[in-house]
């Protein structure tokens, strides 16, 4: 039997569903200045806040994820400095703990879930991880963000035969990306002791954020490696020279505390 519904009532269903199967349709607050913060995966075991700080002033947007893996402590130290200040110019987005049981606990993901970084872009109706990889690209959809800076650490500086990808600077295809890193990794490894310097990579692995989103959504995506043999405070001190060597770039101005 077919039930007649009046308009009012087909919006209100439309609202239901729209609000059910598109959570983060609420960061869309984001694009219109929205101080923060507010969440991914609401009311989940895996939500987890994202900060807005906005200058006021015109310019870039640039995103701060880190998190993604939970036993890297040092990115996700920085980008918890980071909530402390706020650019001279432009807004910047921080998502402190991607996978936040994960950071809590400090492994690289929760036993009974997937790895994060081999999930994206993700699926909205998929497993927990996979609603999260989502959200987060959605995030950047929402935002579209002029750089996103994926925040990591690796067991050792980096190694052509064992692949370690540690005291890197990861790149995906955009085409203004190898000059733009080549230029701070030039700033950076002139401040750091002989032997810690970074190196410029292409190429990051399947189903990590730096390649599918970066091929999806075309957002200029840099994941930052360091090399845990070095102490989580020199580590924390690299990740921050990097942000701040990268906001310059894009005009943002010194960080100024909140």
């Amino acid at each position: 039997m077919m039930i007649a519904r009046s308009p009012i009532t087909i919006m209100l269903l439309l609202v239901v569903l729209a609000t059910t199967i598109f959570p983060i349709t609420q960061a869309g607050c984001l694009s219109v200045g929205w101080p923060g913060p507010c969440c991914l995966m609401t009311g989940t075991e895996l939500q987890t806040p994202v900060f807005v700080k906005d200058s006021g002033r015109t310019g870039a947007t640039v995103m701060v994820i880190a998190g993604i893996h939970g036993n890297e402590p040092g990115g996700v130290k920085a980008a918890e400095n980071l909530l402390n200040y706020r650019p001279g110019k432009g807004r910047l987005i921080v998502v402190p703990y991607a996978n936040k049981p994960a950071c809590e606990h400090g492994l690289r993901t929760m036993a009974h879930m997937q790895d994060l970084n081999r999930e994206f872009p993700g699926k909205y109706d998929g497993k927990m991880i996979q609603r999260l990889a989502w959200e987060i690209t959605e995030l950047m959809r929402t935002c579209q963000p002029d750089l996103v800076l994926d925040l990591h650490e690796a067991a050792d500086k980096y190694d052509e035969e064992s692949g370690v990808p540690g005291q890197t600077l990861i790149i995906n295809s955009a085409d203004d990306l190898p000059k733009l890193v080549l230029d701070v990794i030039d700033k950076l490894n002139g401040s750091l002791a002989e032997g810690t310097g970074f190196t410029i990579l292409a190429g990051a692995p399947g189903g990590s954020i730096n390649r599918e989103t970066g091929e999806i959504l075309g957002i200029p995506v840099i994941t930052v490696e360091t090399s845990m043999k070095q102490d989580l405070q020199e580590r924390v001190r690299q990740q921050e020279k990097v942000i701040s060597l990268l906001l310059e770039c894009f005009e943002m101005g010194w960080w100024y505390y909140d």
